[in-house]
């Protein structure tokens, strides 16, 4: 009987995995949140607090001390994905993009 309830466990958790995998390939599950920077502009990835910060590319962003906040901070042109963990201990996801800003100064 044993052997039975064990089969349907893995059955039943193969097809959870198979599920989810579809839905993910259809855009359904997000775990990223996009953020689109120019450089130097910081962005808050807060509620707080939130540790080890950490980006694939340091040189297009990377951590800094807010007031009250840690946040992203665009350092160069270009994209990378960063990742925070919560006092829970979820690690989250941030696709950042960064951009020139305006030779301007955005003015116009």
């Amino acid at each position: 009987m044993e052997w039975m309830a064990l089969r349907l466990l893995v059955a039943a958790s193969l097809a959870a995995v198979a599920a989810a995998a579809a839905v993910a390939q259809d855009g359904g599950l997000r775990f990223e949140v996009a953020l689109d920077l120019e450089v130097g502009e910081a962005a808050s990835i807060c509620p707080c607090p939130v540790f080890g910060v950490v980006c694939d590319d340091p040189a297009v962003a990377a951590a800094v001390s807010m007031k009250d906040a840690v946040g992203l901070k665009g350092l160069a042109p270009g994209a990378t994905l960063c990742s925070a963990r919560d006092s829970m201990g979820v690690r989250r996801f941030y696709r950042v993009t960064v951009r020139s800003a305006p030779p301007d100064g955005g003015k116009r």
